[in-house]
């Protein structure tokens, strides 16, 4: 070949090279990209489509767990109409509370009363029940055949007394709810814990599958804080029975499960058969038989292979379920990346377009975890105020509140020192009732014109800027943020709820209204307290001397007599009265009888025990409570307040009201008398012998 020729083909070769290796090499590098954006996106949808269905199962969960519970209320509400009942609960009263519950809760299938009851017991308990109604009452127990016999001797019973109804899925009256183990091991952990707990799943008479859950309930006005005196104090069980089928369809309902099944197992330690029930949303049918387990298997391929998205745990009567969301293929088919497909087939024309997909479609999962983030963070916080709330009520006194609150507060507000401020009766000062964090950054007491949020009657955030306005009754060096908000409730300011951090930007907008809304819960719910303490002074209290009433004077002497005859020691009583009380009044008015009675008020109960009780009887009459008292300890009492109150000055409008004189009629229990009112009475007569015999003496009941 010439020369000619071979520069031509070079030539040719050339063009080729720098033509179609161009564009293969731009092919490649398209198709590459394009594979790669694909990938890409396919994880970045997957992610997204993840995390949806991971929210609709933390929504599911939730809302199952709470219709589950409101499936128990029944259980509870007949537990506490069993607590608070002063007797024996009848079979008409139960069939009563028992229709009703069962109108409302249609997923119980039957409610039960069953009695513990010993072997000792077992003859004069069947005796009883058949002089009652039932002639052919017998405590029984099912034989592996499926006979009922009567049950074999044994160191108690659980029998069952009622039941509502009696129908093909209970065992009737009678029998022994402790013979068979799986119900007998329910009951037990039942008694030794005091909470309701449910079976591991059972067959009932008609082979259908459910379970029971049973409630202990225990012995009136005996302790049952330990396991000792749980097993001892045991009065029997309430129980509610359940088909699993009905079980599950009644929680389910109204819950959203567009194109999602659902499967239930038992995860409880030790349970013998896990699978319980499976869920078909197309169908709303709940499967329970070996077809469930069938119709699961046929859908085990489409269940999401991450655990932890498709799975959660339920609690039923203290035993741990687990639900598992199954997703129908119809639910996968709407759920497909198309997006990465439709970027695939597009190749390189949409390369350059699917990049700025990706950076959309990334905000956008940025945006969908962000708000998934704020909306844990609302449900924290509104379940916390919740709990503030109900805390706070549950309280009895300010004291308890105030030891309570810093626990549920630094919840909310972890990053932050605070305090809970009262203002002082005279309504010039501040004093901090309850302190939490490390470094407080405010005094303890200061006054109310200190703060800038008492004075203006509104929150106040202070920075540590040029610009930030401080309160005077922040410590040096000044905190680099503090939030001031006062605690209003019913138009009255009952102090400050303080927070002071080392870091400034931590009070956000969401932040300050949330502390303002915790302010107003915690305000409210210490007036109420503080309202409730003043009704309850109010109920109890004379309010003319402040001593306790004549109500008070009966209960509580009751309960001392109660006790002393427990311990085996005497109580003391001394009822005194104002010699010449009405000539007294006459003479000076009855203001100046008022004022010698509450004068002599304070001095008996700075002349008393801390254990003693003093109260006004009535009109000049007074009374004290000394308990553990002997009847000569109580004279020698009586004598030294004989002579005591002679010494008492009372001056009324800057007038001396002259000497006063007391009759003091002594007794003691169980010398004079060993309920109130005989006691009483005897020491009344031992003060109107007192005022017989002269006046301004002690006598001793007879």
């Amino acid at each position: 070949m010439s020369a000619k020729g071979k520069s031509l083909n070079v030539a040719i070769r050339d063009l080729f090279v720098r033509r179609y290796l161009a564009a293969g090499f731009m092919i490649f590098a398209g198709v590459g990209l394009s594979a790669v954006a694909f990938f890409v996106v396919r994880h970045w949808q997957q992610e997204g489509l993840n995390l949806q269905l991971q929210k609709r199962t933390d929504n599911i969960a939730s809302s199952l767990q709470k219709n589950i519970d409101r499936n128990f209320e029944a259980l509870l509400a007949i537990g506490d109409f069993y607590t608070v009942s002063p007797r024996e609960v009848t079979r008409q009263e139960f069939s009563q509370l028992s229709t009703k519950m069962l109108s409302r809760h249609r997923s119980i299938e039957a409610l039960g009363w069953i009695p513990r009851v010993t072997n000792a017991q077992r003859a004069a308990f069947e005796t009883v029940r058949k002089a009652q109604g039932d002639a052919s009452f017998q405590i029984t127990e099912q034989q592996s055949q499926g006979t009922m016999v009567r049950a074999a001797a044994r160191a108690e019973y659980f029998p069952a007394a009622y039941i509502e109804p009696v129908g093909n899925y209970n065992l009737g009256v009678g029998f022994d709810y402790g013979s068979e183990i799986r119900r007998r091991s329910a009951l037990e952990q039942a008694r030794d814990t005091g909470n309701a707990i449910a079976t591991s799943r059972l067959d009932l008479l008609s082979n259908q599958p459910g379970f029971l859950v049973a409630l202990p309930i225990y012995q009136n006005r005996v302790p049952h804080n330990t396991l000792l005196t749980r097993r001892q104090n045991l009065k029997g069980f309430v129980i509610s029975i359940f088909l699993l089928a009905d079980f599950v369809k009644t929680s389910i309902t109204g819950l959203d499960l567009e194109d999602l099944n659902i499967a239930f197992y038992d995860e409880t330690p030790g349970a013998t058969e896990n699978f319980l029930a499976f869920y078909e949303s197309s169908t709303n049918r709940a499967l329970t038989e070996p077809t469930g387990k069938d119709r699961l298997k046929m859908n085990s391929k489409l269940v999401c292979p991450n655990p932890s998205t498709c799975t959660r745990l339920l609690n039923v009567g203290s035993r741990q379920w687990s639900l598992l969301i199954v997703p129908t293929p119809q639910y996968l088919l709407k759920h497909r990346p198309w997006i990465a497909w439709m970027a695939l087939a597009s190749g390189l024309i949409l390369t350059g377009c699917f990049a700025i997909y990706l950076l959309r479609f990334q905000r956008h999962t940025s945006r969908v975890e962000q708000l998934v983030e704020e909306l844990s963070q609302a449900n924290f916080e509104i379940r916390s105020l919740s709990r503030i709330t109900d805390s706070l009520q549950a309280c009895l006194t300010l004291e308890e509140a105030y030891t309570v609150i810093p626990r549920l507060i630094q919840k909310l507000f972890p990053h932050h020192s605070g305090g809970i401020y009262a203002i002082s009766a005279s309504g010039n000062m501040v004093e901090a009732a309850t302190t939490w964090g490390s470094e407080l950054s405010s005094q303890l007491v200061f006054s109310t014109n200190d703060c800038w949020a008492i004075r203006c009657g509104r929150a106040h955030l202070f920075e540590n800027t040029h610009s930030g306005l401080a309160c005077q009754h922040f410590t040096q060096p000044l905190p680099a943020e503090c939030f001031c908000v006062p605690m209003t409730a019913q138009g009255e300011n009952l102090g400050l709820l303080f927070l002071s951090g080392s870091e400034r930007g931590k009070f956000t907008e969401a932040k300050q209204q949330l502390a303002v809304t915790v302010a107003e819960h915690v305000a409210l719910s210490l007036a109420n307290l503080r309202l409730r303490e003043t009704l309850k002074n109010q109920s109890i209290r004379d309010p003319l001397t402040g001593l306790f009433n004549r109500r008070y004077l009966e209960e509580s002497l009751e309960r001392e007599l109660h006790r002393a005859e427990r311990q085996k020691h005497s109580v003391g009583i001394i009822m005194l009265d104002i010699d010449h009380f009405k000539h007294f009044n006459d003479t000076f008015g009855h203001e100046a009888g008022d004022t010698l009675l509450q004068e002599l008020a304070v001095f008996l109960q700075g002349s008393i025990r801390g254990s003693d009780v003093a109260c006004r009887y009535g009109g000049e009459e007074f009374t004290l409570i000394l308990p553990e008292a002997s009847l000569q300890i109580t004279q020698q009492r009586a004598e030294q307040l004989r002579e005591g109150v002679k010494h008492l000055h009372v001056q009324y409008h800057r007038q001396p009201l002259g000497m006063i004189t007391l009759s003091l009629g002594v007794a003691t229990s169980p010398l004079h008398g060993v309920n109130a009112s005989t006691v009483v009475r005897a020491a009344d007569a031992a003060l109107y012998r007192a005022k017989k015999e002269g006046r301004d003496r002690v006598a001793t009941a007879s």
